[in-house]
């Protein structure tokens, strides 16, 4: 599919890296999947920290990146639509890159680990020789409970380096800034991690 295609090069993603990562794309998730939009998609599995396809409610899970068009008409304004997707009641999850070998770096604490939002983000990273994992959004570490997720609350933090990179409007997004203190509260104050807050610069109006 050109339009999967043209989304990995964007992402700085190759062929050999997406299927490393495990990515693929379909013309149709609902036929994948039944009770997805009909839509065409980015399939992004989700991985265990050791190394597994992560099952949730007896099935694999991924996230979809959807790749028509994400604008949606508001009267006479044309509106950015949610671009990312998953099965209902699945909740929040962690993506891990395989590309990684994430069970001996959740034991061993002296290794550092950069958390993002989004997982293009964490699988480059990963491929350019950082351990970085994605969070879905950047208040998706917390279950409904309040309390860190299984998959991150089984990661060693007491005494860990950890970088925190967000989009360059982390700086000005009272939501993102929110996020950002509950997520350093958890690990920091709570899990004795040593966290690092890392911003990137704008371009002019652009999001990076």
């Amino acid at each position: 599919m050109q339009q999967a295609a043209t989304q990995l090069e964007r992402w700085g993603i190759s062929n050999t890296l997406a299927q490393q990562a495990g990515l693929f794309s379909v013309p149709d998730a609902a036929a994948l999947l039944p009770g997805l939009p009909e839509r065409p998609a980015i399939v992004i599995p989700y991985y265990t920290l050791a190394g597994a396809i992560l099952r949730v409610a007896g099935r694999p899970f991924a996230r979809f990146r959807w790749l028509d068009d994400d604008r949606v008409q508001h009267g006479f304004v044309r509106q950015r639509a949610v671009r990312y997707g998953q099965p209902a009641g699945t909740g929040v999850q962690v993506h891990f890159p395989p590309v990684v070998a994430w069970g001996d770096v959740a034991k061993d604490p002296s290794i550092p680990i950069v958390i993002t939002e989004g997982e293009a983000k964490a699988i480059t990273a990963c491929a350019n020789g950082f351990t970085c994992l994605a969070l879905g959004g950047v208040y998706n570490f917390t279950g409904a409970d309040g309390q860190l997720i299984a998959a991150l609350d089984a990661i060693v933090w007491d005494g860990r380096q950890v970088v925190i990179i967000f989009d360059s409007d982390a700086a000005t997004n009272p939501d993102v800034l929110a996020a950002e203190a509950r997520l350093i509260e958890e690990l920091q104050t709570r899990r004795k991690a040593k966290c690092r807050v890392v911003r990137l610069p704008g371009e002019g109006d652009s999001k990076v």
